[in-house]
Order: C-alpha cells, then sequence, then structure tokens
C-alpha cells in the first residue's frame, strides 16, 4: 500500500527528470578528468615542440625542459601560460554549467513534490 502512494506521488516525470540529472552529474566530472587529461597532453605537446624547435633553430642546446625554454623566451611563456588557462577555465566553465543544470532539475522536481503535498489553498496563496 506504501508504494502505491509512493508510486502515485513519485510520477515518471519525476524519476525521468531524476535520471538526466545523475546523468549530467556523471558527465560534469567525466569534463574535470578530461580537461585535466588535456591540460597534460597539452603540456607533454608543447614541452617537445619547444625542444625540437630550440634545437632546430640553433639556440641554447641546453634547454632540457619546457620550463627552461618558456625562462630564455618570455612572450613564449605567455602564450603557453594562456593556452593552459583557456583549456582549464573551459573545463571549469563545462563543469560548473553541467552542475547547474543537474542541481536545477533535482530543485525542481523537489519543489513539484512538495507543492503536490500543500492544500490547494496555500499553494494559491504564495
Amino acid at each position: 500500500m506504501i508504494e502505491e502512494a509512493t508510486s502515485a506521488f513519485f510520477t515518471a516525470k519525476h524519476d525521468k527528470a531524476l535520471r538526466i540529472a545523475t546523468v549530467l552529474k556523471f558527465v560534469a566530472w567525466i569534463a574535470v578528468f578530461y580537461t585535466l587529461l588535456r591540460s597534460v597532453l597539452w603540456y607533454l605537446q608543447i614541452d617537445a615542440w619547444y625542444a625540437g624547435w630550440y634545437m632546430t633553430h640553433g639556440y641554447d642546446t641546453t634547454v632540457n625542459c619546457l620550463f627552461d625554454a618558456l625562462n630564455q623566451d618570455r612572450t613564449y611563456a605567455v602564450k603557453a601560460f594562456i593556452g593552459l588557462a583557456s583549456i582549464l577555465l573551459r573545463g571549469l566553465a563545462y563543469w560548473f554549467v553541467l552542475r547547474g543544470a543537474a542541481v536545477g532539475l533535482s530543485i525542481l522536481v523537489e519543489t513539484d513534490l512538495n507543492y503536490r503535498d500543500m492544500p490547494d489553498e496555500e499553494a494559491s496563496d504564495e
């Protein structure tokens, strides 16, 4: 009997909205991990590019890593920092949007369930 009352109270629309919210939460974390992976791969790509570029253009051959190369050429250091910041901020924005949508759907479901519980007179006063 309790299951019948619960199923009448919690409709298929509520269940669908909560499932979508759960998927959005999961996709938000996938976006975070993708962003971190992309940042690491970006660093490795830039590191290899700088090492090759410095050797082919006759610069100091004691450049061992990206940080040494960026220390010698500040313009590229700024560009590299902006590129990394762009990747990280874009991933953070994706996370906020997806989490916000998930929380919004959860709030809508909970609000609908709360107003269903109220008598019609109290709901019309607000």
